[in-house]
């Protein structure tokens, strides 16, 4: 894939492996991912002071974290591009090479009679049948767009978080909360990150969760991180 612009940060530009966790991270840190998780953590009864400490350690944990594209799945989506089309997931067995236009051809056979009856009556018959060899329909897009699958995502951040959350909580009056604030997290985090919701809004700087992180292009450099149609 190509990743887009906005999501690449320092990584060179070229073509990179498929999974996109190191790209939404990235992206989430520097639009104030800490802040956002502090503020939950306040709202759920954690003292400013310990919230925006555990969001620090939280972010810090995430930057670590090193998931394999089994671990974080990605979900390939061929999106809609105007009235009447519906965006629809595409597996990557279904990617294809594009054959070069062709001319469209059509052969018509016609037949037909036309006579009048008792000169008062006109009748007409006509059958044809016609075969349209090379058809060109409507534009689409042929290369999809990259995001993660939330439901894996959810899950890697529940098994990941759990363990960091029991041990920073360790010892202190907030420890029997520490599954329920790693669920929270997990869940927060698998819907609101860049790229980890197709059906999510994508009008940054506010909501970048339906925001794709890349294109699966072409395999040429004139490619670059455009999505095409043909």
């Amino acid at each position: 894939m190509q990743v887009f612009t906005p999501f690449r940060g320092a990584a060179p530009a070229g073509f990179v492996g498929a999974n996109a966790y190191a790209y939404s991270l990235g992206a989430a840190k520097a639009g104030g991912l800490a802040g956002a998780l502090a503020a939950s953590y306040a709202a759920q009864g954690v003292p400013a002071a310990n919230a925006a400490a555990l969001a620090a350690g939280v972010v810090n944990y995430l930057g670590t974290l090193t998931p394999t594209a089994a671990q974080v799945g990605t979900t390939l989506i061929i999106p809609s591009v105007g009235p009447g089309s519906t965006a629809f997931a595409v597996s990557p067995d279904q990617l294809q090479d594009i054959g070069r236009p062709l001319p469209e051809i059509h052969n018509t056979i016609e037949a037909g009679y036309k006579g009048i009856l008792a000169k008062r009556l006109q009748v007409s018959l006509d059958l044809w049948h016609e075969n349209r060899k090379n058809f060109v329909g409507p534009l689409q897009l042929e290369t999809p767009v990259v995001f993660m699958n939330p439901a894996a995502l959810n899950a890697y951040f529940g098994a990941s978080l759990t363990p960091f959350f029991q041990a920073a909580l360790a010892g202190t009056p907030f420890s029997p909360f520490a599954g329920p604030l790693a669920a929270g997290t997990a869940t927060a985090l698998s819907t609101s990150l860049p790229g980890s919701n197709p059906a999510g809004a994508c009008a940054p700087p506010a909501s970048t969760s339906g925001c794709p992180i890349g294109v699966v292009n072409f395999d040429t450099p004139n490619a670059g991180n455009d999505v095409i149609v043909a």
